[in-house]
């Protein structure tokens, strides 16, 4: 085999340096712009589920608010009722008194008449606490 000249050889090596120093420099500005790329997208894709959930985080608390609006409502609605019912209980109350008071007066007067026959007649002999 003939040789190679020194000239070539160096011009050679050059080219070889020359090819494996922008092989590496292209691998290195690749895996850069690579990296850069990804970070961009997970920063883009991360931005966008952090408004997603803030909006739902919303709907939620919204939601929530309504529901315990809802409540709240049915609660004073319930206690209206009850309100009204006991209300209506002590008038019910008054109207049985009024009656047993009504019945207790006709009792007694039921009674003077029946013991006005014996006092009538004669001297009414009770009994005091004294005897």
């Amino acid at each position: 085999m003939p040789e190679i000249p020194e000239g070539v050889k160096a011009v050679v090596d050059y080219f070889i340096s020359i090819g494996l120093t922008a092989a590496v420099v292209g691998g290195l500005v690749s895996w850069i712009v690579n990296l850069w790329l990804s970070e961009r997208i997970k920063g883009r894709i991360k931005s966008e589920y952090d408004e997603k959930l803030e909006t739902h985080k919303a709907q939620l608390k919204a939601q929530g608010d309504i529901e315990l609006e809802k409540l709240r409502i049915e609660l004073n609605t319930l206690a209206a009722r009850k309100q009204f019912q006991f209300s209506h209980l002590h008038e019910k109350r008054a109207e049985v008194l009024a009656d047993i008071y009504a019945s207790l007066r006709e009792a007694v007067s039921a009674i003077r008449e029946y013991t006005k026959a014996f006092e009538a007649g004669g001297e009414c002999h009770v009994r005091s606490a004294e005897n």
